[in-house]
């Protein structure tokens, strides 16, 4: 759920399934899923309260809009980094014969 936030930013979606580890990729019930924002006003939006819609209207207070730009570092993610340090590895290792 979390990656889906981090598209663009591939170090940090690294860093963080580096240290939340394999143990955090399970499903999610809906009451575990509202800690990220877009779940949260979903199931806000969704809910009653006697019988009453418990939000009557919807106001957007920062808009924030997303540009595609070409970033250099994109090139530099960790799957190009480390395929490069495997190829490095193994080049200097000593042939087996």
């Amino acid at each position: 759920m979390i990656n889906s936030y981090l598209r663009e930013k591939l170090w940090l979606r690294f860093g963080i399934n580096l240290m939340l580890g394999k143990s955090l990729d399970k499903k999610t019930n809906t009451l575990q899923s509202m800690f990220l924002p877009k779940f949260l006003k979903k199931q806000v939006g969704n809910s009653f309260l006697q019988g009453k819609k418990l939000v009557k209207s919807e106001q957007v207070l920062n808009d924030v809009l997303v540009k595609d730009k070409i970033n250099i570092f994109n090139w530099f993610s960790p799957v190009v980094v480390f395929t490069l340090l495997l190829l490095i590895i193994l080049y200097w290792l000593p042939n087996p014969m």
